[in-house]
């Protein structure tokens, strides 16, 4: 079976002034599973993945998506393509579930989204403020039965 390389990085350089935060950087990713990038602070990590994903951009090298050359596309249109980054934010939205989380990050795809967001987060009230009454009136199970079913 072939593994397919996903992202390529080809002595890849950044520099902020005189310091080298990326010096001839090299890197395959291959396969569908995930991959780590670790080591200690200061050694380029966020720096590398904010140019693969095209928030800065860098001063030599290549990178390699499925093949194509991204090399210092706007990140808008990397998104597009299958690649983001997240951030290590875990309150963003914390009175919502897991599930409410989740949508909310898959909403926003690359498209022009303004108002979507407060649609779903009005829906999220509606759908809790309706399971509410229906628990308070004794309708147990309301999630699985038709209407037809209590009569």
């Amino acid at each position: 079976m072939e593994v397919k390389e996903v992202i390529r990085v080809e002595n890849l350089v950044k520099k902020f002034g005189s310091f080298v935060a990326l010096n001839g950087v090299n890197l395959s990713i291959v396969g569908d599973g995930i991959t780590s990038i670790i080591g200690p602070n200061g050694a380029g990590k966020t720096t590398l993945i904010n140019v693969i994903t095209g928030r800065l951009k860098p001063d030599r090298g290549k990178i390699l998506f499925m093949g194509r050359d991204i090399t210092g596309l706007q990140p808008h249109k990397i998104v597009r393509m299958g690649i983001s980054r997240t951030f290590q934010v875990i309150n963003l939205f914390s009175g919502m579930t897991v599930y409410q989380n989740v949508l909310i990050a898959s909403l926003n795809r690359g498209e022009d989204s303004r108002g979507l967001v407060e649609d779903v987060l009005r829906s999220f009230r509606l759908e809790s403020y309706t399971r509410a009454r229906v628990e308070l009136y004794g309708l147990p199970g309301f999630h699985e039965y038709s209407p037809s079913e209590y009569v």
